[in-house]
């Protein structure tokens, strides 16, 4: 499962949260135990029935593993059982 997945749902319901998460969103993933690593900019956007975002992989030098084809293919991930950090997938 996504770790943004509870999150996300959350929104479909709450609309504060909706807003908090949009102007908000590194303190939003804290307070829900998702870290951004320092130096990451988290930006949140919605669909709607006229604009549809498409979110471009992070380019790589390097071939890819398939946990990273994984991520890449199905969003964030949550690096290590304990950590909590969240990552951008990543793709070469």
């Amino acid at each position: 499962m996504n770790p943004l997945d509870p999150l996300l749902r959350a929104c479909l319901t709450n609309p504060a949260l909706k807003a908090r998460l949009i102007a908000e969103p590194k303190k939003v993933l804290a307070e829900h135990g998702l870290k951004v690593p320092p130096g990451v900019t988290i930006k949140v956007v919605e669909n709607t029935p006229q604009i549809f975002h498409v979110v471009l992989p992070v380019s790589t030098s390097s071939d890819l593993d398939d946990s990273e084809l994984e991520s890449a293919a199905g969003g964030w991930h949550v690096g290590g059982s304990a950590s909590g950090r969240v990552h951008p997938p990543t793709c070469g």
